[in-house]
């Protein structure tokens, strides 16, 4: 991609240009161009702090052990220090976060980390989906480690959903108190297993709540015969009448806007 990349820019010549974390030629072939670069990071910096930081790289080669990963890097901001048993991560955690540090095809490819701290170190500046009121102590971690500016660009809530929501969902969620309706929605990012699914299930049914459980399955599946086998026998009888199961799309936003939704359950993430 390199030479379209440096045809777009030579006749746009912008001032800037933002970039991902996996783009390490970016920032040289730019500055060649008298053009300044911006890492964006959607990720939080919470986690960029305990993630993607030189820190956590000691002497520059020591790949970091799945036991250091349980614990956060030198510096990291007291108030979640290691003293702390909600900053330590568990074993599990840890282990599937080690991938960010492996040498791929077969120590030839750099490593996740590698390209990461190699776009933040040559970039002019780095940019977080983040603000100081809700992050500032991780943002100056962040400031402390990579010398250089941090700039914030807020959290990027997304603008209010337009349209009305649809006449037989606001029926539905009309009929039960303010609050008391959980929403829960998986499958577009991250796809349930079975037993995962069983388990959310039964969760859902002992609280005796409402809900709405969206589910959704790769596209070469049959969204129908997956929920229809993954749900425990007599689960939709059980819960008529205060429970809904759908797959397919949803006016997600609207549903959230709704005054009986008072919990929101879904995959969650970095950001």
């Amino acid at each position: 991609m390199q030479p379209q990349v440096r045809e777009i820019l030579l006749r746009l010549s912008p001032h800037f240009v933002f970039f991902d974390h996996v783009q390490h030629w970016l920032p040289e072939l730019a500055s060649h161009l008298g053009i300044k670069t911006l890492s964006f990071t959607v990720f939080s910096a919470i986690s960029t702090g305990y993630l993607t930081v030189p820190a956590r790289i000691h002497g520059g080669t020591t790949i970091p052990s799945v036991d250091d990963l349980k614990f956060p890097p030198a510096g990291y901001p007291a108030s979640t220090s290691s003293s702390s048993s909600s900053a330590r991560m568990q074993t599990f955690q840890a282990r599937d976060f080690a991938y960010v540090y492996k040498k791929l095809n077969g120590g030839v490819t750099s490593s996740v980390i590698d390209r990461v701290l190699e776009c933040r170190n040559a970039a002019t500046a780095l940019v977080f989906k983040s603000c100081n009121e809700m992050e500032g102590t991780y943002l100056d971690y962040l400031r402390t480690q990579f010398k250089k500016p941090i700039l914030s660009v807020g959290p990027l809530v997304p603008e209010p959903p337009s349209g009305v929501l649809e006449e037989d969902w606001a029926a539905w969620l009309g009929k039960f108190p303010i609050g008391s309706v959980t929403f829960c929605n998986f499958g577009s990012e991250t796809f349930l297993t079975d037993g995962q699914i069983r388990e959310l299930a039964f969760g859902l049914e002992q609280t005796e709540l409402p809900f709405v459980l969206v589910l959704n399955f790769p596209a070469q599946l049959d969204a129908r015969s997956e929920l229809n086998r993954a749900l425990p026998e007599g689960f939709l009888e059980r819960v008529k009448g205060r429970g809904v199961v759908h797959t397919g799309w949803v006016q997600q936003q609207l549903i959230l806007a709704h005054g009986s939704v008072g919990c929101y359950l879904c995959h969650s993430g970095f950001s």
